[in-house]
């Protein structure tokens, strides 16, 4: 039986060895395509995580602590872990200003030149005032924006997002990194 089973092979084999070359190169792309598609999905997977993590994290410091300073520190903290960026900062309205209320990240502690901005001014200003987030790659490539407080401290990516209660700008949220190509 095994000598009529290796001659039925043979047999395939030289009819259609081409083909079968072909199938099995086939079969191995469309294997290394799964695994790759497996593999995005599995990192895609992981950033969610990661983004859900934050998010409960600043639920539970929202719903336990009584000191806004605690729940932005929270909040920061968490932004920070989720994102590649290096910096974030909280500044709220006070009349016609934004003034600096928390900042989080490895390169901002200690005293600042300017803790204040006002409404529709740099990218701080300008996110607050339209409601609108912003988002500058490198903020040297925006001339109209001036340069916000963290660029001193050589911090070029910058994303902006407003802080609003029923349309009334209360602060922004900033967050920043030294690299152009962080933020996205």
């Amino acid at each position: 039986m095994g000598e009529v089973a290796d001659v039925v092979l043979g047999y395939i084999w030289q009819k259609n060895g081409y083909v079968l070359l072909v199938l099995a190169v086939g079969v191995a792309l469309f294997s290394l395509a799964i695994f790759a598609l497996i593999g995005r999905l599995e990192n895609e997977l992981v950033q969610r995580n990661r983004q859900l993590e934050a998010m409960l994290s600043v639920g539970c410091a929202a719903s336990s602590w009584l000191r806004l300073a605690d729940l932005l520190d929270a909040s920061l903290d968490a932004i920070l872990g989720v994102t590649l960026a290096g910096a974030a900062e909280v500044w709220l309205v006070e009349s016609d200003e934004l003034v600096l209320e928390r900042q989080r990240g490895p390169d901002v502690e200690g005293p600042r030149d300017r803790t204040r901005v006002r409404l529709g001014e740099g990218i701080l200003g300008v996110a607050a005032q339209s409601g609108r987030p912003l988002l500058a790659h490198d903020v040297a490539d925006e001339p109209h924006l001036e340069r916000p407080p963290l660029a001193e401290l050589g911090f070029r990516s910058f994303c902006a997002f407003p802080l609003t209660q029923r349309g009334q700008p209360l602060g922004v949220l900033l967050v920043a990194d030294k690299s152009s190509t962080a933020l996205s």
